[in-house]
């Protein structure tokens, strides 16, 4: 029985250990993070809010209290439970999982008020692709602060976080049609009276126009950009940072690797001014955190003004100094899928290959791109980097078809 007891209190031990939890209510501060980011590319694109680190604080006691009754009667469960699935996401279902979450959800009932608890869901809660907690939603998708929510927007976006990974702006008929539910339930429980439930449901909504994309294997990219922001500008208020990925080239890179980039691959593009245009990773692979160049082109506030610009680009069109940045881009990627060192090839070199993979490297126009894949089979002939790349070239519309110094075009 003595034995029973020590193993269970071991157990336990480790899983309270491992909850990420402050030890003391002092510490709370530290779960809440800042600034908000939203990141754009240069077609206004809306990429990716950060979340859980740059997040932006919610001024509880300025929140209007149809919001809170909105996502509670959204969610049907308590803040706890809802918290504790925020701060532990996981698509596993197995019961170490809900193990974890459960004594994490013990932790927090015990140590944070109800206030606390709900604010801080409010904060990270997921909301739509890439969007994490209402101050960036109600920013970015309705360009308002939350204490300006009213009973028909506080009541779409609890309707949003019931299925967050779907685009309210490219379908928004399935969140209105929960939103209408969930102002039916409010009614129900007279949270809300007649004359404010017929007022919600004439209310006419308009999310802003910005196509939503999540890239999860992008995620380090984003926090290098993050940093980027924070020591270049100093930025501590939510900021619209606008990057000089293109939306077009980004996109054509993502498709060209899922479909020709074997197990796994790498395209780095950069233009001749020194400025990243796509970043794409396929089969497992993460983007690198560290980056060789700037991949910020200006920071905003949320009320519009310019708090930085950049200004360093490089100067005329320097094609070696672009290749050098694609190749170092892509260099520490493959190290980071790999988990050994990566020999990379000199600028002009064209194709090669070693036991890591294949590569192919080289310029056109004012665009530079490398690509590495690898196959399952080490000792086949591998052409899908040149394939990627000569496909990829042809989406600039800009990019000459005169290659760089020797590099022959595939």
């Amino acid at each position: 029985m003595m034995l029973w007891a020590a193993a269970l209190s071991f157990v336990l031990g480790r899983f309270l250990a491992e909850t990420p939890v402050p030890d003391r209510p002092a510490q709370i501060a530290e779960l809440g993070a800042r600034p908000a980011m939203a990141f754009l590319d240069r077609e206004s694109v809306f990429l990716a809010a950060r979340g859980p680190r740059y997040q932006e604080r919610l001024d509880f006691a300025r929140t209007p209290t149809h919001l809170a009754s909105a996502f509670l009667a959204a969610q049907g469960r308590s803040t706890s439970i809802l918290l504790a699935e925020t701060l532990y996401p996981s698509p596993d279902s197995s019961l170490r999982t809900a193990l974890r979450r459960w004594f994490l959800a013990a932790r927090l009932w015990a140590q944070l008020s109800p206030d606390q608890r709900l604010a801080l869901y409010l904060e990270r809660a997921p909301i739509a692709p890439g969007v994490h907690g209402v101050p960036a939603a109600s920013r970015l998708l309705l360009g308002k602060s939350p204490s300006e929510l009213s009973l028909a927007e506080s009541a779409l976006l609890a309707a949003l976080a019931q299925s967050p990974h779907v685009d309210p702006v490219q379908d928004p008929e399935p969140g209105l049609l929960r939103a209408r539910r969930i102002l039916d339930r409010l009614h129900e429980k007279r949270f809300i009276t007649d004359a404010q439930r017929a007022a919600a449901e004439l209310t006419r909504i308009s999310l802003l126009q910005r196509r939503l994309r999540e890239d999860p294997e992008l995620s380090p990219v984003f926090d290098a950009a993050a940093d980027q922001v924070v020591r270049l500008s100093g930025a501590d208020e939510p900021v619209s940072v606008r990057l000089s990925l293109r939306a077009d080239l980004q996109s054509a890179a993502n498709e060209l690797l899922a479909r020709y980039g074997g197990e796994r691959a790498v395209l780095a593009a950069v233009a001749t001014d020194g400025s990243p245009r796509a970043i794409a990773v396929a089969g497992g692979v993460q983007a690198p955190r560290r980056l060789p160049t700037l991949l910020v082109e200006d920071v905003r506030t949320s009320a519009g003004e310019v708090i930085w610009r950049r200004t360093d680009s490089l100067a005329g069109s320097d094609r070696e100094e672009a290749l050098n940045l694609s190749i170092g881009v892509m260099t520490a990627a493959v190290e980071r899928a790999t988990g050994r060192p990566f020999r990379s090839p000199p600028a002009f070199a064209g194709a090669g290959s070693n036991r890591s993979g294949a590569w192919f490297v080289g310029a056109a126009g004012d665009l530079a791109a490398a690509v590495w894949t690898e196959s399952g089979d080490p000792s086949a002939p591998n052409q899908a980097p040149a394939a990627v790349w000569r496909r990829f070239m042809a989406q600039d519309r800009a990019a000459e078809a005169s290659p760089l110094g020797g590099v022959r075009a595939p």
